[in-house]
């Protein structure tokens, strides 16, 4: 009896239980720091947000009144030369249209951060006779494009991770770091933190190659992250510029319409 009480003694002892209370604060938040590192793992601070894709509903538009002005020059100009209906279609302005749109949704898309017109760098490129050639980049104003010209059988390009992608059955391509990010133009690779890359392409036909870069800040935590946006953000855009190359395919196809209807 003499040692239980003596021992109850020692515990009501106020050093002893001030550390008690202390240990137990510690404890508690150590088990909520633990909690919070799980959840900014599974949720990082700079998560992109569904929004609205307004810029999409505004080339729709544009789309829209663009065949409204062909069936409009269809009317006015009497007898239509079919072999120049691909006149109609001002196929490079619409897809500056689309890409600049794209820029404008991606900037809107991480409400956490902000992302200014100088931390995404988009550029289009057309695939022809095994040459990327250069079509158009956002922001139009910064001299960023250093390769307009890109043969993708050349050993100087091998590294650029369009043309590894050209080359591959891949669709897509992620950087996570700019650790592996070639060096084709000085100034991009001092300020580029992430890459994201697509082929624009339909019915097994490669027409170019799209690229979204984030510069002087890091947006995604995982490479699973970076194929979410792709898909959910950056496709739909993709898409409206299909749609663009597929309709001047479609109107060039009439440029020799005579004389493939006399051979037939």
């Amino acid at each position: 009896m003499s040692i239980s009480r003596s021992m109850e003694e020692y515990f009501k002892e106020p050093f002893i239980i001030a550390y008690f209370w202390i240990a137990g604060f510690v404890l508690i938040v150590a088990i909520l720091i633990k909690l919070g590192n799980l959840i900014v793992d599974h949720c990082p601070v700079l998560q992109a947000s569904d929004i609205d894709p307004s810029e999409i509903s505004e080339c729709l538009q544009t789309m829209n009144l663009d065949i409204l002005n062909h069936l409009n020059r269809l009317e006015e100009d009497g007898p239509v030369n079919i072999c120049k209906l691909s006149g109609f279609h001002d196929c490079d302005r619409n897809i500056r249209g689309i890409v600049a749109a794209l820029a404008e949704h991606v900037k809107r898309c991480f409400k956490d951060v902000t992302i200014s017109k100088r931390d995404v760098f988009i550029s289009l490129y057309l695939l022809e006779e095994g040459v990327l050639n250069y079509l158009c980049h956002h922001d139009y104003k910064r001299d960023w494009v250093k390769s307009k010209r890109i043969p993708i059988d050349s050993p100087e390009f091998a590294q650029y991770e369009s043309v590894k992608c050209i080359k591959s059955g891949n669709s897509t391509c992620y950087l996570l770091s700019k650790n592996g990010y070639a060096k084709g133009n000085s100034k991009r690779h001092k300020t580029i933190k992430q890459y994201l890359g697509c082929k624009l392409e339909s019915n097994g036909f490669i027409y170019g190659f799209l690229t979204v870069e984030f510069h002087n800040e890091s947006v995604f935590t995982d490479e699973l992250q970076m194929q979410e946006f792709m898909e959910n953000n950056i496709f739909p855009y993709k898409t409206l510029i299909e749609y663009q190359f597929l309709k001047k395919q479609f109107f060039g196809s009439f440029s020799d319409f005579e004389n493939n209807w006399r051979t037939a």
